[in-house]
């Protein structure tokens, strides 16, 4: 009985021990009510996202000596939104590159009207517009992808530049 008393709390702190040094390991913590939670390490394309559920992700764009430019990766249903904002009367030159044909590109006004919506992507299938816009204000190019591409959880990387352009 002596003995009982001497190795049970040797054996509850090594078991304590363990949990803690797994920390970290495969994702697994050892919590102080003695359960063992597992946290599911993260994914680059956000995979874990109901492919069912529409994400959308806001960057504001700055210019720089003219210039705004953004990378990206997109996955399923994920709609990203590029903002910019310009004082009015300036032509803007917008190209959009995609590895996927299966990329959809959208130009919203300050006021939320579009000047186009369509497909684009893959190897020769750049997006480009140019034109003034006269209305000051904040512009958005959306940037999505096909409904039936994206429910089925197809992803793409693309690149978009924003340029603009002196007269």
């Amino acid at each position: 009985m002596d003995l009982l008393k001497i190795l049970f709390p040797i054996v509850i702190f090594g078991l304590i021990s363990c949990g803690e040094e797994s920390e970290g390991n495969g994702g697994e913590t050892f919590e102080e009510n003695g359960t063992v939670e597992i946290q599911q390490p993260a994914t680059p394309e956000q995979s874990d996202r109901d492919p069912n559920a529409v994400y959308v992700d806001t960057e504001f764009l700055p210019f720089s000596n003219g210039v705004a430019t953004f990378a990206d990766r997109i996955f399923a249903r994920t709609i990203k939104y590029h903002q910019f904002e310009i004082e009015g009367g300036e032509i803007i030159d917008i190209r959009v590159s995609s590895e996927s044909d299966q990329s959809l590109v959208s130009i919203l006004g300050p006021g939320g009207q579009r000047f186009v919506r369509t497909a684009f992507g893959g190897p020769d299938g750049d997006f480009l517009w140019n034109e003034r816009f006269h209305e000051p204000g904040k512009y958005t190019v959306q940037v999505s992808l096909q409904h039936e591409f994206a429910v089925e959880g197809g992803s793409t990387s693309y690149d978009l530049a924003i340029r603009k352009i002196s007269e």
